[in-house]
């Protein structure tokens, strides 16, 4: 088994059809059909079974695949960490939260590349915990996560802090209210097991309240979703402030005070302990301006 017989693999997986494959890989379809037997021969097991219509994956060539695409992820991660010895690195692999990703990073990005012109950059957004566990499996290079996660086997540095606000509809009335009067308004969260939701369940775990106590009227995936909701009066909702400050100046959302409570959320940048890093695949807290 070899590399090129996984991305042969992979591309026919994708294409459904053997013919089809073989254009995408400037081959002939004997070629194509000879790399597939082959791989199967090492493996002992029928990735596919082949039909009129095509090809579809077996039992065993689903689990092949899933490997597969993560082997070829780690060979290409591979080759630009043996490259980066030389100082010939091409391309950097991000993986980040939602919040970071979407209202932070951005603008980060556009100075490091001012820096590092020649650099190739990918962002893709996970959770967080996804974002580790592939930082783990050398699928991505660097990782911004919601902070409170262990990462004793990781590098860490804090990159960001933000406090958590009460966001409602421009038309509301009131200005401040208390943390236990929180069940008297109509909330919009982020799903359980949510980065947003985590972070502020400990949040106000400081101040001894459960978030599980409330119930929400709304649960959405997406901060860009709450906030369309919130703006158009269906209820109030917390976000970290990097995320709305646009809408609070504009006044397309309004700001209610909590008394006495402070919600505060952090994101961290992460990376591998277990190697050498270069400036590019760790680089210091100064390339990376998140506040």
């Amino acid at each position: 088994m070899n590399i090129f017989q996984m991305k042969t693999f992979i591309e026919i997986a994708q294409a459904a059809s053997i013919s089809k494959a073989a254009q995408h890989l400037h081959l002939t379809q004997p070629a194509v059909s000879q790399q597939l037997q082959a791989l199967e021969k090492s493996l002992g097991f029928q990735l596919l079974t082949r039909s009129n219509k095509g090809v579809e994956l077996t039992e065993y060539g689903n689990i092949f695949y899933s490997y597969a695409q993560s082997f070829i992820t780690l060979w290409e991660n591979l080759q630009n960490d043996l490259a980066a010895v030389d100082g010939k690195h091409s391309s950097l692999q991000i993986g980040t939260c939602a919040a970071i990703g979407q209202y932070a990073l951005p603008c980060a990005l556009y100075l490091f590349k001012q820096k590092y012109p020649h650099l190739s950059v990918s962002v893709q957004s996970f959770p967080s915990e996804e974002t580790i566990q592939r930082l783990r499996e050398h699928s991505i290079q660097i990782g911004f996560i919601q902070d409170n996660y262990d990462l004793k086997d990781l590098n860490s540095y804090p990159v960001l802090k933000s406090n958590f606000v009460l966001v409602t509809p421009p038309a509301t009335t009131v200005d401040t209210i208390d943390l236990s009067a929180l069940h008297t308004i109509p909330l919009i969260l982020s799903p359980e097991n949510s980065d947003l939701k985590r972070a502020l369940s400990a949040a106000m775990a400081q101040y001894g309240f459960d978030l599980d106590l409330l119930t929400p009227i709304l649960e959405l995936d997406g901060i860009e979703s709450i906030k369309s909701s919130v703006r158009a009066g269906h209820g109030s909702s917390f976000l970290p402030y990097f995320t709305v400050k646009k809408e609070l100046f504009s006044r397309e959302l309004k700001e209610v005070k909590l008394n006495g409570v402070t919600l505060e959320t952090s994101f961290v940048m992460v990376w591998r302990k277990a190697e050498k890093q270069t400036e590019i695949s760790a680089p210091p807290r100064s390339h990376w301006p998140l506040h």
